[in-house]
């Protein structure tokens, strides 16, 4: 019978690569850069066609009818089209900026610390 050599001998330690994962702690937000939407009422004439309010870095408020297309500049609607809902019946142009930044500021609060974000 000959001898078999022990495998031990002839292995040689080599460290196990272990790939890094993701920190799982998302980044603050640029809040500046940020635009957030709300919903403030419908389409004059197309009660089914929703209207969000969107809020960019300067403060102005646009019109669309979905939220994404804001950003791009499409399917804008003038403040005279919308029929706002009733918490924003009545209100002067200004005012309605301003209800908008406090219900969006709101909203994106929630949305964060709910960990959704």
């Amino acid at each position: 019978m000959t001898k078999c050599k022990s495998l031990n001998n002839t292995i040689s330690a080599v460290p196990i690569k272990r790939r890094k994962l993701a920190p799982t702690r998302r980044k603050p937000v640029d809040k500046s850069a940020q635009n957030q939407y709300v919903k403030v009422g419908t389409l004059r004439g197309d009660p089914s066609q929703v209207i969000y309010g969107c809020i960019n870095a300067s403060k102005k408020v646009w019109y669309g009818t979905e939220a994404r297309s804001l950003l791009e500049g499409v399917k804008r609607v003038k403040h005279n089209d919308v029929v706002y809902r009733s918490m924003f019946q009545g209100l002067s142009r200004r005012k309605v900026t301003s209800k908008v930044l406090e219900k969006a500021e709101r909203a994106n609060m929630r949305h964060f610390s709910t960990g959704e974000g």
